[in-house]
């Protein structure tokens, strides 16, 4: 069986090193990107397929966003998804942030291929878990409509 991609859009290079080894040691493929101009740059180049996407909230805005109301960087995350599910429409996404009020964030976002989790509630190899098994719920989802 190949491996299974995922896209990985945080800034945060120590936290999310540890994700990233959970998920390798998991067996998935990571495309580890730190904001929105390497995304963006990756994705206009060469489309990846990837079986979803695990994305931060706060990161800088970059070149990409530097115009756009992104509140200093804290709303970052919410332009990238806005412009990734354009391009990714199927694709499954969690958000992985350390935002404390993630009941605002559903809201905000709220769509049926999304999650919202706290960094804080799911340390790395208890997030790969979870990722499995929602991702299995999602795949089941989507093979019965």
């Amino acid at each position: 069986m190949a491996k299974q991609t995922l896209l990985l859009i945080d800034d945060e290079k120590l936290v999310t090193s540890y994700y990233k080894r959970a998920l390798e040691d998991a067996g998935f493929d990571i495309v580890h990107k730190y904001g929105s101009d390497s995304t963006f740059e990756l994705i206009e180049k060469q489309k990846p397929e990837i079986v979803g996407i695990i994305l931060d909230i706060m990161m800088v805005p970059g070149d990409r966003y530097k115009d756009d109301p992104t509140t200093e960087g804290l709303r970052t995350g919410y332009f990238i998804f806005q412009d990734i599910t354009k391009i990714y429409p199927d694709v499954p996404i969690i958000i992985l942030t350390n935002v404390s009020n993630i009941e605002a964030l559903s809201v905000e976002f709220g769509i049926r291929n999304l999650l919202i989790v706290r960094k804080i509630d799911y340390p790395p190899y208890e997030f790969v878990e979870f990722l499995k098994k929602e991702f299995e719920k999602f795949k089941n989802n989507t093979n019965t409509h």
